[in-house]
């Protein structure tokens, strides 16, 4: 992982938790919703990243997924960036009571001005418990080159037509 971790709390504790000057805010029952902020931000930070870190119990009955929802809003409230979607523990195919622990990191995104910005985390299971959560934003992220991936994946392309083709004649040379 790329950057340097700008700001991280534990926003599966308690209730208006004091982290340096930012407080952490909870509310509805259920799912965690938290308000975090404010938290000064600026474009030499650019791109920022933002990830959750969750430890939860799987149940007999329910899936192995946590949804979240994350927004920044800028000082005057008005929501800037949104991401949500699940954090899945992937499929063994057994049902059996287990503790897990994911990290999902989410898309790189940029602030165009220094300023005071708010992050609302959104986290919740429908069954099962979630033991500990975790929100973290990291600075200066690499956002993915598609040159240098270009770079690797033709090689590896190249390499595969050359072995199917000279698979290929190999068979026909066979044949005859």
């Amino acid at each position: 992982m790329s950057g340097a971790k700008l700001y991280e709390f534990d926003i599966a504790g308690g209730r208006g938790m004091t982290v340096g000057n930012i407080r952490v805010y909870e509310s509805a029952v259920g799912h965690k919703k938290l308000r975090i902020g404010p938290i000064e931000l600026d474009p030499s930070m650019n791109p920022l990243r933002a990830g959750l870190e969750l430890w939860y119990g799987t149940s007999m009955i329910g899936s192995t997924q946590a949804e979240f929802r994350i927004s920044m809003m800028n000082d005057r409230g008005v929501e800037i960036w949104e991401e949500h979607g699940f954090i899945t523990k992937g499929s063994s195919g057994k049902r059996k009571v287990k503790d897990v622990h994911k990290t999902r990191l989410l898309p790189a995104f940029k602030v165009e001005k220094e300023g005071n910005y708010f992050f609302l985390c959104e986290i919740g299971r429908r069954h099962g418990t979630i033991y500990k959560a975790k929100f973290f934003l990291k600075r200066n992220v690499s956002e993915l080159n598609f040159i240098n991936l270009g770079i690797f994946l033709l090689p590896l392309v190249i390499g595969i037509i050359l072995i199917y083709t000279s698979n290929k004649r190999k068979r026909t040379n066979e044949k005859i």
